[in-house]
């Protein structure tokens, strides 16, 4: 699904809500770059998921427009806070039917919707993993420079980055993402000239 279908979608469920009419069930591929940009969110403000779990959940049970606000709020911040509250508390269906904010769920079955949504991240990376990630981006970026690339997503950094002799794997691409996020925002498309930037200075061992 693309940003404009994830919009036109996330419009229409507004649209059901206050004419209360009938909604589909919010999917798991809605709410996957929702969830994503969370955790770099938290990460960035160094909030472990422990810590995102004690603010969010409390009491026996919680209802969709509570969990809405609250991920409104600092310092969750979400943007598109009812689709991902909808999908936390929502039962899948495969019928449409009536939405209904008031609507609640027991708080230990959300709270692990939530933790299985984000998984254990770490707050923090080790130096094996930065260096890794800065040799690779920088010799990225010399291959982009000589190619005359300016903008690389993800499944072409991955690409790129398959093809370099270093042991690059699932927390390099983390670490890279979390890192580039802090400083640009981004995390579905990089700008060449940013991922120099972002490493040019690294003190490569």
């Amino acid at each position: 699904m693309t940003w404009v279908e994830d919009q036109q979608s996330n419009s229409q469920y507004t649209q059901s809500q206050e004419g209360d009419q009938s909604v589909k069930s919010v999917k798991k591929t809605q709410v996957e770059d929702i969830v994503f940009e969370l955790k770099l969110s938290l990460r960035k403000n160094n909030i472990s998921l422990s810590e995102a779990k004690l603010i969010l959940f409390k009491g026996n049970e919680i209802i969709i427009q509570e969990l809405d606000q609250l991920l409104g709020k600092e310092p969750f911040k979400v943007l598109n806070s009812n689709m991902l509250a909808r999908y936390m508390i929502e039962d899948i269906q495969d019928k449409e039917f009536e939405y209904n904010p008031e609507q609640k769920s027991p708080v230990p079955h959300v709270r692990s919707v939530f933790r299985t949504l984000l998984q254990h991240y770490q707050l923090n990376f080790d130096d094996y993993i930065l260096q890794t990630v800065a040799k690779a981006c920088l010799q990225v970026f010399e291959f982009c420079s000589r190619k005359n690339i300016h903008k690389l997503n993800q499944q072409e950094l991955l690409e790129r980055v398959s093809q370099l002799d270093l042991q690059w794997n699932s927390k390099c691409f983390d670490c890279f993402q979390q890192l580039y996020y802090n400083k640009y925002k981004g995390f579905l498309q990089f700008d060449v000239q940013n991922v120099k930037k972002l490493f040019e200075q690294f003190q490569i061992q």
